[in-house]
Order: C-alpha cells, then structure tokens, then sequence
C-alpha cells in the first residue's frame, strides 16, 4: 500500500476522511466530530493508518488525547495533523578557520576625519614563519528521515572545504592545519593558498633596474616607470604611480598613486587592483577593481565589482561581473561612456580553452580507437610484445576518457561560479550624465538627460530601468 492507495481510500462512508500531504511528511485529518468518541474516533484513525501500510501508526491513547486539544477549540476538525514524519537533519558543511585577518575586504577609516583609505585594506596579509594560516573544519554528516509511509528522506551531501597548497605552506595532516614555511605575505586565488617571498624596490622600477619577473611578491617604494615589465607570483604594490607599464600579477596589485596608461600597456591582476586614479588604461581584474577618485577614458574589466563610491567614472568602457558604484558617472563635457554590470569578461576565454582541451582529448582516443579497431577479438593470439603494445594503449583510452568527464565537469563548474557571482546592479550616488550607456543582460539604457542621485539602475524584464534609492552602493554584494 501507499500514498495511492490510502487517497483511493479517502472517500469511504466513514465520516471522516484522511489526505496526505504532497510531500508525505503529513497525514491530515477531515472529520466532524460531534457524532464521535473520540477514543473510538482514534482507534478508527489508527486502524485505517495500519491498512493502508503505515508503519510506525500513533497510539491510540496519544491520538485521542491529541484531538482533544483540538476538539476544545472546534469541533469540526478540517486539516488536523494525526501522524508527521521526520525530517531529514541537514548536515554540517566543513568550512576553513582561518588563522588571522587575513582577507578583510573593507578598507581602513581614518579615525579623525572619518574618510575612507582606499589604499589600505583592513585585512593584515603579513605572516611569519610557523605562523597558522588555517585549519580545515571537517563537515559532518546530517541524519536520514523518513516521511509517513516510511519512505527515507536522505539529507544532502555536506559540503566539503579544501585548500589548495601553493608556495612555501605546508600542511600537518595531523590536525589539518595550514603553516608558513617562510616570513611573507599570505595570497589566496582561485583556491590556492600560498605565502610570497617578498622581493623590495628601493626606487622606481625602470632602466636602472631592467624589467622584474619574481616568484612571490614584489614592494615598489617608487614608481614603475613608462615602457617597465613588472610581473609577480605574489601580491604588486606600488607605493608611487604606475606610468604606462605593463603590470601583471596572479595576486593583487595595490598602487598608492595612480595608474596612467599608453597603446601596447596593460594591467592584469588576477586578485584585484585598488588605485587612487586610472587614466586611459587598460585593465583587467579577477577581482574587484577599488579607485578613489576616478576612472577616466579607462577600458576596465574586473570579474568582481568596479567601486569609485567618491569619484567618478568619465569615458571609456567599464565591465563589472559584480556590479557597478560610482559617485558620477559621466561628465559634463556628455564623454561617451559605457559601464556594463553582469557580465563576464574572462567566461568565454575560460570555457575556450576548455573546449580545446575537449577537442584534443577527443581526437586523441579517436586516434587510439582507429589503432585498435583491427585488433579487437585478436588480442588473445597477439605475441607478447604487441600485447604490451595493446595494454599500454588501453590504458590511455581509459585514462582518456577519464579526463573527458574531468573536463566536462571543470566546464560546468566554470559556469555554475561565473552565474553565481553575476550582479546585474549600477550604483550613481552623486549624478548620472547624458551619453551613459548602461547595459545589462544584453538590454541597454541609452541616458539622455542627466539625473540626481542617489540611483541605481537595474535590469527587468522590460530592460534596464533606473529609480531613485537609498541602496548604499554595493553592501549586499554576492559572497563568493
């Protein structure tokens, strides 16, 4: 018997009917009871519960008593609960305790003038040797439920954290804590975690040092001059300008000056850039991109959020998977500007070499195939050598096909993360020009008289529509 069976049932001559609810985690009771005992009425109930294959049926005893209590308020009884399953408990997912401050995203407040250091982030990214980086906080399992016919209600799997080792980080396997093998600095993209060597400039980075490529971090006390190559592992920071460089880093660069920009340079920063200016730049971020007083005639592309809250935004084009916020946008000269939000630069690239991969990988075992097709039932007579031959190549074609649904998965993964992190949302706090051209999921809002802020602008199913609001720029941002 089951669900089927007791709702065929429901319309028996008895004066009281029994549903189950659509989740089955209820069996719910119809019944005027002024015709009743409600003993008998229980006993009733629990005997139509048993034929229809109801395990674990109430007590009579505890059922009347329960109706009871409902009985005392109404006597018409219309969707009472007489029998309820157990829900699954969740699990616990696992996650990472780490060992200091290290990440803070929020930028530091000066005290006295109540103003906000955009160079300075509150997160402490300098770690000493031996040092705890983290510990990985194992999930724990949640417990099954079962649902009023007995049916198991599995819970979900729990989530499991893990830290991918980079340079000069070691793991004790013991307590599955995390360690800095060195004094450095902490860096943590794209799951790996890793602690730089620091390697300092004294001056300016140009003729007299040559170009810089270094495995860890790089400290610049001046400035990177025009037409200089600086490259790092590690975290860049800058504590004059960068002049019309090219800059690139897999950690975060963190210029105290500004960023000015010439054809054939480019900023490429895989864990974010924070500056005080960009000027006619070319930039690209894996993270958020954090200015302090303007961006200006800038192509800027940041898979997290573009943030200039107490500058502007003047010409160029600005693409933001997480959002837009800007005090202005535009300017009165109407500098043509485009600022695209929730849209992913580096996705199409990502899922391309993917796809190469995949293509490769396929034309491999087709290769493979094609080599053993006239060999197939002849194996068993080969002579040893060629069966070597024959294992050697069935061992690719397993490994092969292995790496297809490793692919496969690496692609679905890379959309799931990309859509996960899409915020279709602009912020103007100050004034939004004409010639801004807003775009969001391929809608386009083409301003041609200028607006106060506070504004947001947003995309509905109409397009990209503006209103006024108190939003404080982008507080409700995604956690990644």
């Amino acid at each position: 018997h089951n669900a089927g069976a007791m709702n065929a049932k429901e319309e028996e001559a008895e004066s009281f009917r029994l549903r189950v609810t659509k989740d089955k985690m209820a069996v719910l009771l119809d019944c005027d009871t002024i015709n009743w005992e409600l003993p008998a009425l229980a006993e009733a109930i629990v005997e139509r519960l048993r034929t229809f294959g109801v395990k674990q049926a109430p007590v009579p005893f505890g059922l009347a008593r329960l109706l009871q209590k409902h009985v005392a308020q109404d006597p018409c009884l219309e969707g009472v609960p007489v029998l309820e399953g157990v829900a699954a408990i969740p699990p616990v997912d696992g996650r990472i305790e780490w060992g200091g401050d290290f990440f803070n995203k929020n930028f530091v407040v000066d005290e006295d003038t109540d103003r906000v250091d955009f160079r300075s982030h509150a997160g402490q990214r300098s770690v000493k040797k031996g040092q705890l980086l983290a510990r990985i906080i194992e999930p724990i399992p949640g417990e099954a439920g079962h649902d009023v016919l007995g049916g198991r209600i599995r819970p979900r799997r729990p989530m499991r954290r893990r830290i991918r080792m980079g340079n000069h980080v070691c793991l004790d396997e013991s307590n599955r804590c995390y360690y800095s093998e060195i004094n450095g600095r902490i860096r943590l993209v794209n799951g790996i975690l890793a602690v730089d060597d620091v390697f300092e400039v004294e001056g300016n980075v140009g003729l007299e040092t040559g170009n810089i490529s270094h495995p860890g971090a790089v400290v610049v006390q001046g400035d990177v001059l025009e037409g200089s190559r600086l490259e790092a592992v590690g975290d860049i920071e800058v504590m004059g300008v960068v002049e019309s460089a090219h800059v690139q880093t897999s950690g975060k660069l963190i210029v105290h000056g500004g960023i000015t920009g010439a054809i054939g340079s480019h900023i490429v920063a895989s864990g974010g850039v924070v500056a005080r200016f960009i000027f006619e730049a070319n930039v690209q971020s894996g993270e958020d991109v954090s200015v302090e007083r303007e961006i200006v005639q800038s192509t800027v592309r940041a898979r997290g959020a573009v943030s200039v809250p107490r500058g502007r935004i003047v010409g160029g084009s600005i693409m933001a998977l997480e959002g837009v916020d800007a005090g202005q946008l535009g300017s009165s000269a109407m500098a043509v500007t485009e600022v695209t939000a929730g849209e992913d630069y580096a996705l199409g690239g990502r899922m391309e070499i993917v796809r190469r991969r995949l293509e490769v990988t396929r034309k491999n075992i087709e290769r493979i195939n094609e080599a053993l097709a006239p060999l197939r039932g002849k194996i068993a007579s080969l002579p040893g050598e060629k069966k070597g031959v024959v294992r050697k190549l069935l061992n690719q074609l397993q490994l092969l096909n292995e790496s297809i649904a490793v692919l496969e998965e690496e692609a679905e993964d890379i959309e799931t993360e990309s859509e996960a992190r899409k915020r279709t949302l602009i912020v103007v706090r100050s004034y939004l020009y004409p010639e801004v051209r807003l775009r969001m999921a391929d809608h386009v809002l083409q301003v041609r008289d200028g607006s106060r802020g506070p504004l947001k602008a947003v995309v509905l199913e109409e397009g990209v529509q503006l209103s006024s609001s108190n939003v404080q720029g982008l507080a409700g941002k995604k956690k990644k």
